[in-house]
């Protein structure tokens, strides 16, 4: 007697194509209805790489952040990078840094010019503001104690218009650890 397989190839056939579409449809739709960020409490500072920052109300930080603080809010990424050795204070060390805007053979860049600022406990900053058509983005350095780290926040221009002063206040909070008084 012979037994007619058929049937078990086409269930076989359908399981696979079943869930070869679910590792590439319903994978992504699940990893995207995980949250990946948390909500910062605005006034509470958030130190990561030995930057701490203070954020403002609104602002969320990727839970997966580890090294690099990144915080978001609406459009907008700030970015602050750990701390290095500084190689001279804020402004000459911030030049080298916006350069690249400058030289950019794709996007025209309107570049303002280095703002020195003071952060709250007294180290010293600068920071430059590149614009171009629906983008922007702001490099800042804060100089502490022999160390420096660098802040760079990219958005919309709309983002810049509605978030700039909010955003050089939280840069003003900047501490990097070990520095400062």
């Amino acid at each position: 007697m012979k037994i007619d397989s058929r049937p078990v190839q086409w269930i076989g056939a359908a399981l696979i194509l079943g869930w070869a579409g679910f590792i590439a449809l319903g994978l992504p739709q699940i990893a995207a209805a995980i949250p990946n960020e948390a909500a910062t409490e605005a006034g509470t500072p958030v130190t990561v790489g030995g930057v701490t920052i203070t954020p403002s109300e609104g602002w969320s930080l990727p839970k997966d952040v580890s090294e690099i603080l990144i915080l978001r809010k609406a459009g907008s990424q700030l970015t602050a990078l750990p701390p290095a050795p500084a190689t001279g204070d804020a402004t000459s060390i911030l030049a080298p840094l916006v350069e690249p805007l400058r030289q950019d053979p794709n996007v025209t860049w309107n570049l303002g010019d280095p703002q020195p600022f003071t952060t709250a406990s007294g180290a010293s900053g600068a920071y430059v503001v590149a614009l171009a058509p629906q983008q922007f983005v702001t490099n800042y350095v804060v100089v502490q104690d022999g160390q420096s780290t660098q802040v760079i926040v990219t958005g919309t221009d709309a983002d810049w218009t509605s978030l700039h002063e909010e955003i050089l206040n939280m840069v003003k909070t900047v501490a990097i650890a070990g520095g400062g008084s």
